[in-house]
């Protein structure tokens, strides 16, 4: 079969709080999203696993069990994200780890993923939600009114 190098890596993350809020004297933070990038080459199959150190301090740190992390190497695609089944949540360590391999054969461009707590909304899901409350403003089909109002503009 002939022999292939596995090479195993540990990337140790935290989340960045939000802006800390006077209302609730804290600063939240449960959202994540980034992207890893493999610049390492012909060194075969390549094990990562990611762990977000801080999430046992996140606002809402019981969400995390049982969750899996998203992953896709087309951020623009909605329907490109899969989960990563192998996510799991240590109590006693309040770490959220997961493992991606990487088969390191490929180019570069094949090396970039992007993680996240789940798929971003992306700016043209939002304008097609906007879209359709519209039509649905417009419609006498509905059993029900139907207001739309801009909130501001920015």
């Amino acid at each position: 079969l002939g022999w292939q190098t596995l090479v195993h890596w540990l990337v140790r993350l935290n989340i960045r709080p939000d802006p800390f809020t006077e209302l609730e004297q804290t600063q939240h933070f449960q959202y994540f999203c980034f992207q890893s990038t493999l610049l390492s080459n012909n060194v075969g199959k390549v094990r990562v696993t990611y762990s977000i150190d801080n999430a046992g301090q996140a606002a809402y740190w019981q969400a995390w069990d049982g969750s899996t992390v998203c992953v896709t190497s087309e951020f623009h695609n909605p329907l490109s994200w899969k989960r990563n089944l192998s996510t799991q949540y240590l109590p006693e360590t309040g770490q959220l780890q997961w493992t991606h391999e990487y088969d390191n054969a490929g180019d570069a461009a094949d090396q970039t993923l992007y993680f996240s707590y789940f798929p971003p909304f992306t700016y043209q899901q939002h304008l097609t939600l906007i879209r359709k409350c519209q039509q649905a403003a417009n419609s006498n089909d509905l059993p029900y009114d139907v207001e739309v109002q801009s909130l501001g503009h920015s």
